[in-house]
């Protein structure tokens, strides 16, 4: 029982990380007292999308991320996470809302941490959208909005929401059988500070059906929680998303994850004896 029952190599306890997955009404946390740098994401809320038929999709708030930031242990650190359209900040790092989804037809999307989407006008076109970054970071915490379809096309399409990865962009649906356009969120960004890739802080799209056709899946439009699921328009919570088109909608709400480095004990798979953990947990190895 010394191996946890287990026949073969030996089962030594892992050390774990501590993660601290902030929300809104856990305004702070105190670091354990070895813990002297930490892992930081800070994503704020995403973009909604406004009031309108012909509302943009919704930018996605801003995405902040930190392999290593220096932390006194012991200390408190007060924090904020953003709900749809409001800032995060951590440790003196903000991190802006999404800019809104722009409406009435003819409005150009509003800036953020990414762009919001611009309101359709057809037959004339529609507006630009709005820019990112809006909090002047190095690098950039996300990406411009798109315009709306153009007047010449056989329908009508506000445009997409940027990301934090690239910005929101109109596709012309005609390759896959559909005379419109498609508004395709900006991408967002991978991140496994949890233990779990998960991707943050992407785009708001404009789906013209229930879900996705398989050839715009494959030109990066967001299915299934990145932002939507298919069929349920809803950016999904903690990640920055922004709003699905045609609003009103809300964003996502942001996240602040904080992870302390072999902060969170030692863990062995198996059936252990009491005794055997009694031992390993005098000698600080459970």
């Amino acid at each position: 029982m010394a191996n946890g029952g287990i026949i073969g190599p030996d089962n030594n306890p892992v050390i774990t990380d501590l993660i601290t997955n902030a929300t809104s009404s856990n305004p702070g946390f105190t670091v354990q007292p070895g813990t002297s740098a930490v892992k930081l994401l800070v994503v704020g809320g995403g973009g909604n999308a406004n009031a309108g038929g012909q509302a943009g999709a919704g930018g996605a708030g801003g995405y902040r991320y930190f392999a290593s930031q220096p932390v006194t242990g012991g200390n408190p650190y007060p924090l904020t996470v953003g709900g749809a359209a409001s800032t995060s900040s951590a440790m003196g790092y903000t991190s802006s809302a999404g800019g809104a989804g722009a409406a009435p037809r003819g409005a150009n999307g509003l800036s953020g941490g990414s762009g919001g989407g611009a309101a359709d006008h057809f037959p004339g076109g529609g507006g630009s959208g709005g820019s990112g970054n809006s909090g002047g970071y190095t690098p950039p915490e996300g990406n411009p909005g798109s315009g709306a379809s153009p007047g010449s096309n056989q329908g009508e399409t506000p445009g997409a929401g940027g990301g934090s990865a690239t910005a929101g962009a109109l596709v012309d649906g005609t390759p896959d059988g559909n005379p419109q356009f498609f508004a395709r969120g900006g991408q967002g960004t991978p991140n496994d500070i949890t233990g779990t890739d998960l991707w943050y802080a992407t785009g708001g799209c404009h789906p013209k059906g229930p879900a996705p056709s398989p050839t715009m899946q494959n030109a990066g439009y967001p299915v299934r929680a990145n932002p939507s699921d298919s069929g349920l328009p809803t950016p999904m919570a903690n990640t920055g998303n922004g709003a699905v088109g045609e609003g009103p909608g809300s964003g996502a709400t942001g996240v602040v994850i904080v992870a302390e480095t072999g902060a969170g004990g030692l863990v062995a798979s198996g059936v252990w004896q009491l005794s055997t953990q009694y031992e390993a947990r005098k000698a600080g190895n459970w």
